[in-house]
């Protein structure tokens, strides 16, 4: 693999869901589809000729997919109640996946972040602030967001020492529930409960906060204020993962 990417050699173009949904229920660590507004590929320039039209076929080899938040409060909640600025479900964009085949040098899930937000100032003008997440189960601090100058937000909306995600079928290729998929299905998130119910064997780990990470896309003056008005706070980006030891995978027979 080249150290760093040539970035002539590649560009960013919208491309059907169903193509996106394909390589990332294939490739990407999660195995699944999630909310979807659009959804950019990434190509690499080529010089193969298509078979039947003198046109070049350049190469997709990954892409990057933007969808509305899951939760209106996440929304609401972004900014600290004010008169000055209302963020609607138009203004706010989640980046829910990427994904890029390997062997295209450093640097290029970065500099296809960077490029999907020109694309957005050009093509969504109405989206103000892009929010994204880090699993610290998957070993991720947000280190692509650190690169790109997000901004680092902790969330603190739920507890890391009582709730779990359980799966009843085995790790790794196995779908969790998440503690809401948990009460909708069983009637209660209480463990002692769900014990009692839940066939054996299964599987449970701790519900980890994810870290939250936001992008204003606005003009200088509207996004300084939307900085200072954030809700929480940005801090300082973490640079270790916190009580690794809730990540263990728990068999219950």
């Amino acid at each position: 693999m080249n150290e760093f990417f040539d970035r002539n050699k590649y560009y960013l173009k919208e491309i059907r869901k169903e193509v996106a949904k394909d390589m990332i229920v294939k490739h990407h660590y999660s195995h699944s589809w999630t909310s979807c507004d659009f959804t950019l590929g990434v190509f690499e320039k080529t010089e193969i000729v298509h078979n039947f039209f003198d046109i070049v076929e350049d190469k997709v080899i990954g892409c990057i997919v933007y969808g509305h938040p899951i939760g209106r409060q996440v929304i609401n909640g972004l900014v600290k109640p004010n008169d000055k600025i209302k963020l609607g479900n138009d203004n706010v964009l989640e980046l829910t996946r990427l994904w890029i085949e390997d062997g295209h040098g450093k640097n290029i899930e970065s500099w296809t972040i960077s490029q999907s937000f020109e694309w957005l100032k050009k093509n969504r003008p109405e989206v103000k602030a892009l929010i994204s997440y880090a699993d610290p189960f998957e070993n991720h601090l947000g280190t692509i967001y650190q690169a790109t100058n997000w901004l680092y937000q902790s969330i603190e909306n739920t507890s890391d020492d009582h709730h779990y995600m359980i799966s009843t079928t085995e790790p790794p290729n196995c779908k969790w529930m998440h503690p809401r998929t948990l009460v909708s299905k069983y009637g209660t998130q209480s463990f002692d409960h769900l014990d009692s119910v839940l066939p054996r064997p299964y599987w449970k780990k701790a519900y980890r906060r994810k870290y939250r990470y936001v992008y204003i896309l606005t003009n200088k003056k509207e996004k300084r204020w939307l900085v200072d008005n954030l809700n929480p706070t940005p801090l300082p980006y973490p640079k270790e993962i916190s009580n690794p030891e809730k990540n263990v995978i728990i068999r219950v027979d």
